[in-house]
């Protein structure tokens, strides 16, 4: 017997009654059996739910205050001997207690226009600012009207997200969430992976115009916002609004550019830990910012984008609001795999970037994640092929999964260049196959999926099962 307890006190939740918003917690549970006690003033929940793959029983108890009002306690219980502390722990953060604390209400909650930002590899990015009205108001856009073209270039994309909040820390929490989330779909929809942005002390080259001479610099990096007047490290503690520089240590925290405005002048590197002062700019900063109604034209692509071949102009598809609108009506079941291949996915294309066969095994798993929603027993093989169709091919798809997939993650295995690099390609025969078996991996595997999205977000007719 495995058991857990957690001391929480809550109300104000957003059904009529906390009995209600306690029922409502459990009540989507297979085979759930609710039981009340006066004596102890709790409900006992009895299902089954999934841990580690396996379907166990669960009793939940909820413990009430005196006056009813008030959720006091849970405790959580399993006697599958499969099931350890650490296991029902993790289920209760990511199967409960995320669920309940989204479903509480607070008292003075305010309206909050958080920006949170990201970043992606490529050569000229989108353009066109996109508002989507999904689990909260989105609008996102490049930050910066950057015209060079260079084959690998970070763009900087600002997500502002609307939010009803107790406090800015608050707000940026929620919003923070929503937005990771939000990317991750997109990242599916667009094929691009978004970055965190993480600020860092790099090596720079700076030039010269004047005497034509180049000078390296350690400096580290960090970008403005312009629009909203904040210096950006990252999205929780490294954001800063511009009025507040003389609280920051500029040598530790500015980069080359905050200077080129010719503005700042600063007599002192001392550090000046007021939070009320930054929490105020930042809070008046999201209260003021507003989702205004886009009024350019934005420059949509009739379909979603997959292709054997990269680097083409990055554009977003005309059915982008059917597509998030799709995702919200989906089956819980559906959901949560479509969410945890579109997370896999993501991670693909950032952090396998610039490791090939990283990218393509997390592309695998995604696909892999995603045949689950079609059922337990529906595998890698059999959801390639009723996806695929006539483009089915057995034995390249047998090799991504049973050879690079599964020799990658159990044994290590790298299938492409990362440690078997040729500088000289002219007589080098391999290189283009493994380019060529590269590309397709990524083409098969993303069409696949694409294909899932078509009849099962958006409702294409048009796919069928045949």
């Amino acid at each position: 017997m495995v058991k857990i307890t957690k001391e929480i006190n809550a109300e104000n939740i957003i059904e009529k009654s906390i009995n209600e918003s306690i029922k409502k917690l459990f009540s989507h549970k297979d085979n759930v059996r609710a039981l009340f006690n006066s004596v102890d003033n709790s409900f006992t929940f009895e299902y089954k739910d999934k841990i580690k793959e396996e379907v166990i029983d669960i009793s939940a108890k909820c413990y009430l205050s005196t006056d009813g009002n008030n959720l006091i306690r849970m405790e959580f219980e399993s006697s599958s001997e499969n099931v350890s502390e650490i296991d029902l722990d993790y289920y209760y953060f990511k199967d409960i207690y995320h669920e309940f604390t989204e479903g509480l209400i607070h008292k003075n909650e305010e309206k909050f226009t958080v920006r949170v930002y990201h970043s992606i590899l490529h050569d000229v990015g989108f353009k066109g600012e996109y508002v989507v009205n999904w689990k909260s108001k989105i609008k996102f856009k490049p930050l910066f009207n950057e015209k060079t073209k260079n084959t690998i270039s970070e763009r900087i994309i600002a997500f502002d997200c609307e939010v009803q909040a107790i406090s800015l820390t608050h707000a940026r929490t929620k919003a923070i969430n929503i937005v990771k989330e939000f990317v991750a779909y997109l990242s599916v929809l667009i094929d691009i992976g978004f970055f965190e942005i993480n600020s860092k002390f790099a090596h720079y080259i700076k030039k010269n115009n004047e005497n034509c001479s180049l000078q390296g610099e350690f400096q580290r990096s960090s970008f403005i916002d312009h629009e909203l007047k904040l210096i950006v490290k990252d999205n929780m503690n490294g954001l800063r609004h511009i009025d507040d520089y003389a609280a920051i240590e500029p040598l530790s925290f500015l980069s080359i550019d905050m200077f080129e405005a010719g503005k700042f002048e600063i007599d002192s590197t001392y550090i000046e830990n007021n939070s009320v002062k930054l929490n105020q700019n930042l809070e008046r900063t999201f209260k003021n910012n507003k989702i205004e109604k886009v009024k350019s034209n934005n420059n949509y692509c009739k379909e979603i984008f997959v292709s054997e071949y990269n680097g083409l102009n990055l554009e977003i598809p005309q059915q982008i609001r059917k597509y998030y609108k799709g995702i919200l009506e989906l089956s819980d079941e559906k959901l949560l795999y479509f969410r945890n291949s579109c997370r896999l996915y993501n991670i693909s294309k950032t952090c396998g970037i610039y490791e090939s066969t990283l990218m393509l095994s997390y592309m695998v798993s995604a696909v892999e994640c995603l045949a689950k929603s079609e059922s337990e027993k529906t595998g890698f093989s059999e959801f390639m092929k009723k996806y695929l169709k006539d483009e089915y091919d057995k034995t390249f798809c047998d090799f991504l999964y049973g050879n690079l997939r599964s020799g990658h993650f159990h044994s290590g295995e790298m299938f492409f260049t990362e440690y078997n690099l040729n500088l000289d390609i002219t007589l080098d025969n391999n290189h283009q196959r493994m380019i060529n078996d590269f590309m397709k991996g990524q083409y098969y595997l993303r069409k696949a999926i694409i294909e899932w999205v078509k009849k099962n977000v958006l409702k294409d007719d048009t796919v069928s099962d045949k």
